[in-house]
């Protein structure tokens, strides 16, 4: 966590070395570090993983200064952002049939993964869709529907010609290709015949978005998400408490 301060650190030990003042650098940089603690994170574009992150931030004392970088992003950005931007730990989300692969991508990058959970996708879509009167859906059931896709989760290791050959498309659907999250709720209430394939989501937000989730009985594909960190890390007080409350996000969703 060092270098993501180096700049503010680095004006403050020239300042005492100015004024004649000779600190170690080492001890300087832990006391500014517990100053100011620091939780910087990368994930996957999960309902379910922004919902755990709202629940820790309101865990967090209101009297402490924090430093907090969240940012949804692909794969292989937030791999980079560990490797290249200071980012101590980071979710990823892929396809088990793929896990060969990824784990190899990780350990080749000094890496190391836990798993946080492995799930099954649900459909979602708007609550008042004629489907929405289904406890389980078909691909059938879907033909002709509008299908929105996040449009960066390619890895260039995976062919994307293979990666889609693992996963699941009901017949004549049409994609739409989003690249930022935000937009994706108002698609599905406010387009016709659309909806996701996404990890399944908790009550709360299902409730206040005005969706529905139903699993699809041909979508059997497998995915996982997990932490990655460097080998070295140990997780601080800070990724502790986040991940507990992920946890019991998690939990919740389990029996869905």
């Amino acid at each position: 966590m060092f270098h993501l301060q180096s700049f503010f650190l680095t004006m403050v030990y020239l300042e005492w070395f100015v004024s004649g003042r000779h600190f170690s650098m080492e001890r300087d940089i832990h006391r500014l570090a517990e100053q100011r603690p620091m939780f910087h994170i990368s994930i996957p574009r999960a309902s379910y993983i922004t919902y755990a992150f709202t629940e820790f931030i309101q865990r967090i004392h209101t009297n402490k200064d924090v430093r907090i970088n969240y940012q949804e992003t692909n794969t292989m950005d937030a791999i980079e952002n560990i490797l290249q931007n200071g980012f101590p730990i980071g979710i990823i989300r892929y396809p088990v049939v793929f896990e060969k692969e990824f784990l190899e991508l990780i350990e080749k990058k000094g890496l190391r993964s836990e798993t946080i959970w492995q799930f099954r996708n649900v459909a979602l879509l708007t609550e008042d869709d004629p489907l929405a009167e289904k406890e389980i859906l078909t691909l059938q059931d879907l033909e002709g529907y509008k299908e929105l896709v996040h449009g960066d989760v390619y890895v260039p290791f995976i062919s994307k010609k293979e990666y889609n050959r693992h996963s699941v498309q009901p017949p004549k659907v049409k994609r739409i290709y989003l690249y930022e999250r935000g937009s994706q709720f108002d698609l599905l209430r406010n387009v016709p015949s659309t909806f996701m394939w996404v990890s399944p989501l908790p009550e709360t937000i299902l409730k206040q978005q005005g969706l529905c989730q139903r699993y699809c009985e041909e979508n059997k594909v497998l995915y996982k998400d997990a932490l990655i960190c460097r080998e070295e890390y140990v997780l601080s007080g800070l990724d502790k408490m986040f991940l507990d409350a992920l946890f019991q996000v998690r939990d919740t969703l389990t029996d869905i």
